[in-house]
């Protein structure tokens, strides 16, 4: 799915799933200067990768593409240095800022859910709300239902892969983020994703009040 210059909606996050080992193990070659020609290798060797067809993989390569570039250089160095669970939560991150319905669905359904009496966020409820954005944007209101649909199934998935989606009740739960992490986001102005993911606002508080102690 390609974006419109006159819509900021896409449905290209279909494309790749979380993809956190992959992420990971994709890097190197795109940090390289040479990384255009090294994915196009990488397309047809299926080395690193290990999956699908080689369609499937040049799809996914657009998105690592995609998502990489969303984001400074020093973000990208800075995500080497983290703990497996800590990179978890700076790639939800990374694809809440490269897909903005993404980031729409999260902020405006599933951070009002949350905070509600019923904290369960089911795909026919991202469907729905998929279908408001319809009302006001052409480009999503030609997606056919099945598009919708995995958009809606996407989100969902990046959900349970950040751990905000508890596997045994279905219910919606604070994703973990320690104090160390938590003031990464919060020294660059980000402690609206640390709301995202369930954190209270008096330990947002706490910790950019500690953090100011410590400077």
């Amino acid at each position: 799915m390609r974006f419109l210059s006159n819509s900021p909606y896409s449905a290209a996050m279909t494309g790749c799933g979380f993809m956190l080992d992959e992420t990971v193990a994709l890097l190197p070659i795109l940090q390289s200067p040479d990384a255009d020609s090294l994915l196009k290798a990488e397309v047809e060797s299926n080395h690193l990768l290990q999956l699908g067809k080689a369609k499937t993989r040049s799809r996914m390569m657009t998105e690592f593409k995609r998502r990489y570039a969303t984001m400074p250089p020093s973000f990208w160095k800075w995500f080497f240095t983290l703990e497996r669970a800590e990179q978890v939560v700076a790639l939800y991150y990374c694809l809440l800022r490269t897909y903005l319905l993404v980031k729409d669905v999260h902020l405006n359904l599933v951070l009002p859910r949350f905070k509600s009496a019923n904290p369960v966020v089911t795909k026919a409820d991202v469907e729905r709300h998929i279908c408001q954005i319809a009302a006001v944007d052409p480009f999503v209101e030609s997606w056919s239902d099945t598009t919708k649909g995995k958009v809606a199934g996407a989100c969902l998935s990046f959900l349970r892969s950040v751990g905000m989606i508890d596997s045994a009740s279905g219910e919606l739960r604070t994703v973990p983020v320690d104090d160390r992490l938590a003031s990464h986001f919060i020294s660059r102005g980000e402690s609206w994703y640390l709301e995202a993911l369930g954190m209270p606002l008096y330990e947002i508080k706490r910790i950019r009040e500690g953090g100011a102690l410590q400077s």
